[in-house]
């Protein structure tokens, strides 16, 4: 069997060729999915929080002395911040970062309110707004 010396000359080259386009294209590939799993991450947690606005709007409209409770799991890794001086907007955290808010029909009243995990919460209808509590 005769050796092709342009084969064995030319294979190194082909494989370097190879793995040059390999290693251009693998930072590209993984910064594509960082991305998508943070979008997922967001787009969990403004479902969560398009939820209990629903639930707080609703709560509201029915008028003062109108009381529900309501069950709400918030995806790992962030948070919702209600009330306080933004009582018309619920606030969207992922990690330390605000990613998004959803604007609200009746305000929430009293302090800023950390929301994280599973949680249950009481709603209370007042004229001038909702106070929602953790139980």
């Amino acid at each position: 069997m005769a050796l092709n010396r342009k084969g064995i000359i030319g294979l190194p080259i082909k494989l370097t060729v190879s793995f040059l386009i390999i290693s251009l294209m693998v930072p590209p590939m993984v910064m594509a999915v960082e991305n998508i799993q943070q979008d997922i991450d967001r787009r969990e947690m403004s479902s969560a929080a398009e939820h209990l606005a629903d639930w707080i709007d609703r709560t509201g409209t029915k008028g003062s002395g109108y009381s529900t409770h309501m069950d709400l799991s918030i995806p790992s890794g962030g948070y919702l911040m209600i009330g306080g001086n933004e009582g018309y907007v619920i606030r969207i955290f992922v990690g330390d970062n605000q990613v998004d808010r959803v604007i609200l029909d009746s305000p929430v009243l009293g302090n800023d309110t950390v929301l994280y995990g599973d949680v249950i919460l009481e709603m209370k209808g007042f004229d001038y707004g909702v106070e929602v509590r953790e139980i």
